[in-house]
């Protein structure tokens, strides 16, 4: 038996600004001995969370949205496809696992070059789609850290590489 892999494919997003924030928890341990000062020891666990902004990509070949915003709406909203003809189907709101990759370096595609990417599974707790008289439609989505492993992923770029 050996370890099991699993394919990424990875969908982009085309944000305009993202954050992330992290902050460890902490146990006070002040006692008579610290001198005038509060002490504090790590607990052991990291809340992991962030947001990013992007737009509404509405004109894809064929008309609709881009299949990644249609994702991210199915985590919120029922989703009914209508195919014109008196016939639709009704995809329910879905909050299946979703995992986040954010390229910190996306300057970083010759081969040999090292991309640095932050990974971990997130749950969306918000969104905001916009819908302005004039300008761009925005799409903002706010996650925190889900069940599994949060990794600061170093990967070599090779030869076969296109995309990201």
């Amino acid at each position: 038996m050996g370890d099991d892999v699993y394919p990424i494919t990875l969908e982009k997003i085309c944000k305009a600004d993202a954050s992330v924030s992290t902050e460890t928890g902490t146990i006070e341990v002040t006692d008579d001995c610290s001198n005038g000062y509060i002490e504090n020891i790590t607990d052991g666990f990291t809340a992991i969370s962030g947001d990013v902004s992007a737009f509404m990509k509405f004109n894809v070949p064929g008309g609709g949205l881009a299949s990644a915003q249609l994702d991210f709406l199915g985590r919120f909203f029922d989703i009914v496809n209508d195919d014109g003809e008196a016939s639709y189907v009704l995809i329910p709101k879905s909050d299946n696992d979703l995992q986040l990759a954010i390229l910190q370096n996306s300057d970083q595609i010759a081969v040999g070059d090292i991309q640095v990417w932050l990974m971990f599974p997130v749950i969306l707790s918000s969104q905001t789609i916009d819908k302005p008289l004039k300008g761009a439609q925005n799409f903002d989505f706010s996650w925190t850290k889900g069940e599994g492993p949060a990794t600061v992923y170093n990967r070599t770029r090779n030869a076969s590489e296109t995309g990201f």
